[in-house]
């Protein structure tokens, strides 16, 4: 299965500009319409933009970009994103990275090609709250995706970083231009995982994978990936989960709230009901933002099914996922539908918290991304949600030993050895 996204009509308009006014318009059309990506025939089964990739060169020879090269090191690194959200897995693998490099080693840089990120965000204190340990951060704001990339390049050959970990969204050509001439010190962290994303074709001097499913179709296309998981840095004191599911069901769930909203088989709602109706006594708290839309939706669908709404809490946004689960007492958890939240299912999975991921019937490819720990559940169809829960309340004893603590600790050690610096053998998924 081929899974490059025919972008030859993009690389086409990006050839054809052979002067920087010519070069604007195209750049500014592909980095705002991303809206392919979530089609039906694309999401899930395409995840390379070869022909797109392949023009990168062509914009930054007709900006004059001077190439870079350094030895790579943790001494002086550099995060680039495009932006960061309250809530999800690439913001705190953002974080995470800032952490382990050492805040007096970081400058995180955002693209900020939406224009949505206040200069205001980055003070010290707002840094350090929203999760990120770093020297300064800094977020471009020339008006224009030409003049964006320049000032990106000019930064970087300013810093003269010598490692660079890439975050960028699906179209930011921003980010990928002006990093090409640091390739020899960038590092692609693969993480838009289950669509074509711009520059995960380049020949970055690395190429960072965080599940087994895209890691093969990345070695498939000649890429000597790294198959690195996420990583949970230390989670401090915690108050211990004393309530088993087997005495009382507590399920909670977490995730951006577009995780919950793509079109599949079926509706979050249809999950939610299965979980309630398999345990009248239970409920269900989910954590993160929402909207009106969706806290009428679920109410409409609870009621429609005899189940009274209160059993569903909109607890909000929580900083610290673990110490939120930790204070609810949540002994289940449930994976996001249809994108599941691989992060999420670590964070629970970590205290010794079963997870059920729902899925379609005949999962799109690159969406099947099974956690590397045991503990864990798939559900196909809802009606499957009562013997699923029944599994999980079955390893919840298993899951609160030191035994099971140690396995957390190994196999989800190696992203921790990744930004160190160790080598990490290539696994097989």
């Amino acid at each position: 299965m081929t899974f490059d996204f025919d972008s030859s009509l993009m690389a086409a308009e990006v050839l054809s500009a052979k002067t920087a006014d010519q070069m604007e318009p195209v750049l500014q059309r592909l980095c705002r319409v991303p809206e392919f990506v979530t089609r039906d025939d694309v999401r899930g089964y395409k995840l390379f933009m070869k022909a797109l990739d392949d023009a990168v060169p062509h914009v930054a020879g007709v900006l004059a970009l001077q190439d870079y090269a350094s030895a790579k090191s943790n001494e002086n690194v550099c995060i680039i994103a495009t932006q960061f959200y309250v809530v999800g897995g690439h913001t705190r693998l953002a974080g995470d990275i800032s952490r382990l490099a050492g805040t007096q080693n970081v400058t995180v840089i955002l693209t900020d090609l939406y224009g949505s990120q206040p200069y205001r965000a980055f003070v010290e204190p707002n840094i350090r709250n929203s999760g990120f340990y770093a020297r300064s951060m800094l977020c471009l704001k020339s008006p224009t995706v030409l003049d964006k990339i320049v000032e990106l390049h000019n930064l970087l050959h300013a810093i003269r970083p010598t490692r660079i970990f890439l975050l960028n969204h699906h179209m930011d050509l921003c980010a990928v231009t002006a990093t090409y001439p640091f390739r020899s010190v960038t590092e692609f962290i693969h993480h838009a995982d289950s669509v074509p994303s711009v520059g995960a074709t380049i020949g970055y001097s690395a190429h960072v994978d965080l599940t087994p499913r895209v890691f093969e179709a990345c070695r498939g296309i000649g890429h000597e990936p790294v198959l690195t998981s996420m990583w949970l840095p230390p989670a401090g004191p915690l108050p211990k989960i004393a309530t088993p599911p087997s005495v009382r069901l507590r399920i909670a769930t977490c995730g951006h709230l577009l995780k919950y909203r793509h079109a599949a088989a079926r509706r979050w709602s249809d999950w939610v009901i299965a979980c309630l109706q398999a345990d009248p006594s239970c409920d269900l708290t989910h954590i993160g933002p929402v909207d009106d839309g969706f806290r009428n939706e679920i109410r409409t669908a609870l009621t429609a099914a005899g189940i009274d709404p209160a059993r569903y809490v909109f607890a909000g946004q929580a900083s610290n996922l673990r110490l939120a689960l930790a204070n609810l007492g949540a002994n289940l958890f449930l994976s996001s539908y249809p994108d599941g939240g691989l992060r999420a299912m670590y964070e629970a999975m970590s205290l010794g918290i079963p997870a059920i991921s729902p899925k379609d019937p005949g999962e799109r490819p690159l969406m099947d991304s099974p956690p590397a720990l045991p503990g864990w559940a798939a559900v196909q169809h809802p009606d499957g949600m009562a013997a699923a829960i029944t599994h999980a309340k079955a390893q919840w004893p298993s899951m609160q030993t030191a035994e099971y603590a140690e396995i957390v600790q190994q196999r989800l050690g190696a992203f921790e050895q990744y930004v160190a610096g160790v080598t990490v053998a290539a696994e097989t998924a």
